[in-house]
């Protein structure tokens, strides 16, 4: 997979997430607690909130080219 920065200029932006055309990545991380502050302090805001599934915990930011990025840990929170 390869994601590349949005150019410059009027309309560069990813599509919005859930709109017709977006889409994002997810990633498993071993760490789940440090990481919504660590991607806040890079400019990564949250787009959800600490979300418990059965599966384990996840949430959504968005990286600087307004894409959804999902960040998730098994069996966290169950």
């Amino acid at each position: 997979m390869a994601v590349y920065r949005a150019e410059a200029g009027v309309g560069a932006a990813a599509p919005a997430w859930r709109s017709a055309g977006s889409d994002f990545v997810g990633f498993s991380v071993d760490s789940f607690d440090e990481v919504p502050d660590a991607l806040t302090a890079l400019g990564a805001p949250p787009l959800t909130d600490h979300q418990v599934r059965p599966w384990g915990c996840r949430f959504v930011a968005q990286d600087p080219d307004g894409r959804p990025v999902e960040i998730n840990q098994r069996d966290h929170c169950t």
